[in-house]
């Protein structure tokens, strides 16, 4: 775990999803690297492991929220990133999403030193 992990805030709006609220999103998180020109591949695979999440208050389509979302843990594989989504300040949903890191044949591998390093700072 990180002394000082990584933190990144967001605003945003709920909205329906184009497809009349069904999701066509996949089950796996991906990384785009934001080094061009470097030997970093382009996008890792972290398919989702483990996922828990708290309601703490109804949100409504329409209403403003700000998404916070930290590294909590970086393992050797995996990565735990704890978020929240608030509104007006108040925290209405809380949870955490365990991400492991899987070649390309699907088998978990280690988590590459350049993610590392940008969660672990």
């Amino acid at each position: 775990m990180s002394s000082s992990p990584t933190r990144t805030r967001a605003a945003a709006s709920i909205t329906r999803p184009p497809c009349g609220g069904r999701s066509g999103r996949s089950t796996s998180c991906s990384v785009r690297s934001a080094c061009p020109g470097s030997r970093v591949p382009s996008c890792t695979s972290f398919p989702r492991r483990r996922l828990e999440v708290d309601f703490l208050s109804p949100l409504r389509f329409g209403d403003e929220v700000v998404v916070e979302i930290e590294a909590a843990a970086v393992g050797r594989t995996s990565v735990t990133y704890r978020w929240r989504v608030l509104r007006a300040g108040v925290s209405c949903v809380e949870g955490t999403t365990t991400c492991v890191h899987v070649d390309d044949a699907g088998r978990p591998s280690a988590v590459p030193g350049w993610l590392r390093a940008a969660l672990v700072t």
